[in-house]
């Protein structure tokens, strides 16, 4: 989770690829992996970013505010008991974080953008490792080409449907950021 937050306080999720299984399994892994692409927020993005989500916190806030209240004056009275104010002191934290993971959340659901996602059958590897032109590869588009060297799309891979996600959205790749 904290990759995420790091990531969401950065960058645009553009893309998420989950990979087979199988992928890196003749390399001795058999982890399940994605490959993320992610798109370096503007400095102006950024301050729309960071501008929102202490909004939303603050917004949050409001909403514990009487609870907040009432514990931090419970860990700071000098009569309360010890065990109720270590109690309220933990409580109080507890609060806090409640406070950041709830503002964080409200904060995604405003900050609403598209993000591309696919999940491929294979990518031009085996299970054995075996890999070249005639291993599938649902990554690239499926072309023939013919006696001129012509070629012709006869499936589109999943890096053509991105291309296209891009332009669709009118998201530029690259010149725009950093």
């Amino acid at each position: 989770e904290y990759v995420r937050s790091f990531v969401e306080d950065r960058a645009f999720i553009r893309a998420v690829i989950s990979l087979p299984q199988d992928t890196f399994l003749s390399s001795g892994a058999s982890v399940k992996c994605s490959i993320l692409f992610v798109q370096k927020y503007t400095q102006e993005e950024r301050n729309k970013w960071i501008e929102l989500l202490g909004n939303c916190k603050a917004e949050i806030w409001t909403k514990y505010r009487t609870e907040y209240g009432t514990l931090e004056g419970k860990s700071e009275d000098k009569s309360t008991p010890a065990l109720d104010k270590k109690k309220a002191k933990t409580d109080l934290r507890d609060l806090k974080a409640l406070i950041e993971k709830e503002g964080k959340e409200l904060a995604r659901e405003k900050w609403d953008y598209p993000i591309f996602m696919a999940e491929p059958e294979s990518v031009g590897i085996t299970s054995t490792g075996e890999t070249g032109d005639n291993v599938s590869n649902d990554l690239k588009d499926l072309v023939e080409i013919d006696d001129q060297d012509n070629e012709t799309i006869i499936e589109k891979g999943i890096i053509s449907y991105f291309r296209e996600f891009l332009e669709e959205h009118h998201i530029s790749w690259g010149s725009k950021h950093d």
